[in-house]
């Protein structure tokens, strides 16, 4: 046998099973009966009304933009919001700052379940000090009101300077920040 036919044969295998495995779930389905369906579906109207509280409640506390923040609010939006994503920064500083903010507000308006803020380093002594910041743009992710990473620079995401919102999303996927990629899976990217 040629490796084309051992791959041909590997192919047809996997084909195979999964038709097996989509008849197994198809013959189960089939045979649910009326009160297995509507628990079904009142599970998931349940799961419909959670999503829709939870939207409410991004929408009133800001979630969907890049907000500007002075110090003084920085503890009062971490408080309310279980993921904060909080850019330092000095507006006007650098080209790479800018368009890395720009980034940040195009993965706002994907990522409703992170309130999104920056603040102007400068303006923020107290809070550069206690979050150690010695680099601009830093950004720091705050789950349940702790500083749960920094990102010193841009480094991390770009080491060559030329940024990608999708790789700027990955990165924060990666430390468990967003459930998903909704920006990389989006035809945004095609822009």
């Amino acid at each position: 046998m040629n490796s084309q036919t051992l791959v041909e044969n590997a192919v047809l295998g996997a084909a195979l099973q999964m038709e097996c495995q989509l008849d197994e779930e198809l013959g189960r389905l089939n045979e649910l009966k009326d009160d297995e369906y509507d628990m079904i579906r009142q599970r998931r109207i349940e799961e419909m009304k959670e999503q829709a509280m939870k939207q409410r409640e991004w929408d009133l506390n800001g979630h969907g933009n890049l907000s500007q923040i002075i110090e003084r609010d920085f503890f009062d939006v971490v408080k309310r919001s279980e993921n904060v994503c909080v850019c330092f920064y000095r507006p006007g500083s650098t080209r790479f700052a800018d368009d890395y903010v720009l980034h940040l507000k195009k993965l706002a308006e994907f990522h409703r379940e992170v309130k999104f803020v920056s603040l102007d380093a400068e303006k923020c002594p107290f809070l550069v000090d206690k979050l150690n910041i010695w680099m601009l743009p830093s950004t720091v992710l705050v789950k349940n009101a702790k500083a749960e990473h920094t990102y010193f620079g841009l480094d991390e995401f770009s080491p060559s300077g030329q940024l990608s919102t999708v790789v700027i999303e990955q990165c924060m996927f990666d430390r468990g920040f967003f459930t998903n990629t909704n920006y990389a899976d989006s035809d945004s990217t095609k822009r």
